[in-house]
């Protein structure tokens, strides 16, 4: 998985060499033109919308699953990536606003379908705080994260908006790997 990512972790590596074994399944940084022809048509706006509408659900997503969780260690830590996703949130809503572009407030019809399930979920399981429920919630969010992320990077970014989303990437990368350790952990 490393050797996928690695040009999405560091955006001064390139074109992937060729003639590697994993060459071919290696993504790869989109070019200029393709930036410029992103921003042209519009996909910039929309690129930043979906970008903040994932930020937006984890950071929901870490606030309920600290008002869940048992364990006050594991309280402060899904709140301190609560936290961490607001600042995203904020640090690309500039961004965008110093582009002209106005983030869309509004929620997708997905994003309204998935917190119904969640509420559904935490009305069934209820509020007990079971550590693992409230994990297992938190590594599904973070893989939607990731996803959302390699997608928006490899469509194309103009440079200094590519820079502050591949640095919003890793730590959510970081975050994901945590979670994903505590929660195997705790699986036995």
């Amino acid at each position: 998985m490393d050797n996928v990512l690695n040009p999405l972790l560091d955006p001064n590596l390139g074109a992937i060499p060729e003639g590697g074994s994993t060459a071919d399944t290696e993504a790869q940084r989109p070019t200029r033109k393709a930036v410029y022809e992103a921003i042209a048509n519009g996909g910039l706006p929309d690129s930043l919308n979906r970008l903040l509408r994932v930020l937006h659900e984890t950071e929901e997503t870490y606030r309920q699953a600290a008002e869940r969780a048992r364990s006050k260690w594991l309280q402060g830590l899904l709140q301190g990536y609560s936290s961490q996703r607001e600042q995203f949130v904020t640090e690309l809503s500039n961004l965008a606003g110093g582009l002209g572009v106005l983030p869309d407030a509004g929620e997708s019809v997905g994003d309204v379908i998935h917190q119904a399930w969640n509420e559904l979920k935490a009305a069934v399981i209820g509020v007990s705080g079971d550590d693992i429920d409230v994990l297992t919630e938190c590594v599904s969010s973070e893989e939607v994260a990731k996803s959302g992320f390699e997608k928006e990077l490899m469509r194309g970014l103009p440079p200094h908006i590519h820079e502050v989303v591949q640095s919003q990437y890793q730590e959510i990368v970081k975050a994901y790997d945590q979670i994903r350790g505590l929660w195997e952990s705790i699986q036995g």
